[in-house]
């Protein structure tokens, strides 16, 4: 298994990345979240990483940090949760977010996300309920207190925004100390529209 890669950002979108390492270039798929959170190209970068192996070949998965890593291993055990799915989750909550809506049963949170229906969201919270051990309600509370993110994030994907793209437009707004979802939400469109 490839635990990590490390090297300098070769290219980057908002759900993958290349990372160029010792001259060979890696192709990793990651969550917008992850995405978001690289250097820009040609800073050097230590991206933490997955191999899955399928019958039509190999792909390799990018993470944050390792409760990413973490909860995408735990959402892939489920039964009907693949890889991408994964990441469409983790695009749209942080680990320590996803582990609170698990902890309170969050269905309609669940469901915003692209991919998730009501059965799969109801068979998340069964099998994952409590196993998210890294990413506890204390973790969740420290990175984002009222649920503001998840909440803003959820906004810009019902306004037709792929999860990964409010994602990435939430993080880098957060950094303006938004008072409430609303505001959260405006500086957000602000980002998008500057990269338009």
């Amino acid at each position: 298994m490839i635990a990590f890669l490390r090297g300098q950002v070769a290219a980057r979108g908002t759900s993958w990345a290349e990372v160029d390492v010792g001259g060979i270039g890696f192709h990793l798929l990651l969550s917008g979240q992850a995405a978001a959170a690289l250097p820009a190209p040609g800073e050097p970068v230590q991206v933490l990483t997955s191999l899955v192996l399928r019958e039509d070949g190999a792909t390799l998965f990018g993470f944050r940090d390792e409760a990413e890593r973490e909860a995408f291993a735990a959402l892939t055990a489920v039964g009907g949760v693949g890889p991408k799915l994964a990441l469409s989750v983790l695009s749209s909550f942080t680990p320590a977010a996803l582990s609170r809506i698990l902890e309170l049963e969050d269905v309609a949170a669940l469901c915003r996300v692209s991919g998730v229906g009501r059965k799969t969201a109801q068979r998340l919270i069964l099998e994952l309920r409590g196993r998210l051990a890294a990413a506890d309600g204390a973790a969740a509370a420290v990175e984002d207190p009222d649920g503001l993110q998840a909440e803003a994030r959820a906004a810009l994907v019902a306004l037709g925004y792929q999860p990964s793209e409010a994602a990435a437009a939430v993080m880098t707004a957060g950094g303006d100390g938004a008072a409430d979802a609303a505001s959260l939400v405006r500086a957000a469109l602000r980002a998008l529209g500057a990269r338009r």
